[in-house]
């Protein structure tokens, strides 16, 4: 009897997710703050002065702590829980709920019920009824009031909330939610971007939430378009004036060590120049 042909499995790691990049090299920079440590060589020394060896001069040592640094690799929960013993309350920072809100899959509406009652109880406050009420939904309406409360709270539990409300507009086809879950995102995004651990990585976090959540534009009632709103233009037009400046010059200096060197910027020509008389021969 014919078989249908099996593709076959894929071996080495699994694909990581963007978000687990960005979760983890929050984490280093929680465990290099609170370390006092500047940098992943000394934090490396530190924790696992055993991996240290002198080899004709040279030093070789393992490199986790540059990866986790960059977000090239996830660490494991042994190496978090020691790192935690060390550097209390840098573990948060890696496993925090918001993370999860992130992902882009699709949610349930009990899965997303479940996921807010997670935030703590300002935010819980703010979504469900308490005492519930027979007959009454668990949640209660959300307001333009509403979303300004979440956003004055301008915590990662906010953040998340606001994360998931957008989920939930996509599972209920909703697009006054969508405004409101986005805005207060938005407005929260100074308060956001002050948190310690964040304030060499939120560009790349809104970046990325700007991009996976984009507004929904309706040029037509049978029409929608999905449309990224760039953070950038939101915090020139609306952020405190000495934010915003401190925010252009962060990016600034982060897009200036992104740039390739002259060196390198001369290799790459020729490189390229080799590449287009090679495809000429041919």
């Amino acid at each position: 009897m014919p078989t249908t042909p099996q593709s076959p499995t894929k071996r080495g790691r699994p694909k990581k997710s963007p978000v687990d990049s960005l979760r983890v090299r929050v984490w280093f920079e929680a465990v290099r703050l609170v370390s006092g440590l500047p940098s992943a060589y000394a934090i490396e020394k530190t924790l696992h002065p055993e991996s240290f060896h002198r080899e004709a001069g040279w030093v070789s040592r393992p490199q986790r702590w540059d990866r986790y640094e960059t977000g090239n690799m996830v660490p494991k929960s042994e190496l978090v829980a020691y790192a935690e013993s060390v550097y209390p309350g840098t573990a948060d920072w890696l496993y925090h709920p918001l993370w999860k809100a992130l992902l882009p899959h699709a949610r349930t509406q009990d899965g997303l019920n479940a996921e807010l009652r997670t935030l703590g109880e300002e935010v819980c406050a703010l979504l469900f009824r308490s005492p519930l009420q027979p007959g009454r939904p668990d949640r209660l309406p959300f307001t333009e009031e509403t979303a300004g409360m979440l956003s004055h709270l301008g915590s990662l539990e906010a953040l998340a909330a606001a994360i998931l409300l957008v989920h939930e507009s996509a599972a209920i086809a909703s697009e006054p939610l969508r405004v409101l879950a986005l805005h207060a995102y938005r407005t929260m995004q100074p308060a956001i971007a002050d948190y310690p651990p964040l304030r060499r990585m939120y560009p790349d976090l809104f970046s990325y939430i700007d991009v996976q959540y984009p507004e929904w534009v309706f040029p037509s009632a049978n029409h929608r378009l999905r449309t990224v709103v760039f953070w950038e233009g939101y915090r020139d037009s609306c952020w405190p004036e000495d934010e915003a400046r401190k925010s252009r010059e962060l990016c600034e200096a982060q897009d200036a060590k992104k740039k390739p060197s002259a060196e390198q910027q001369a290799w790459q020509e020729h490189f390229e120049k080799l590449r287009s008389r090679s495809a000429e021969d041919s």
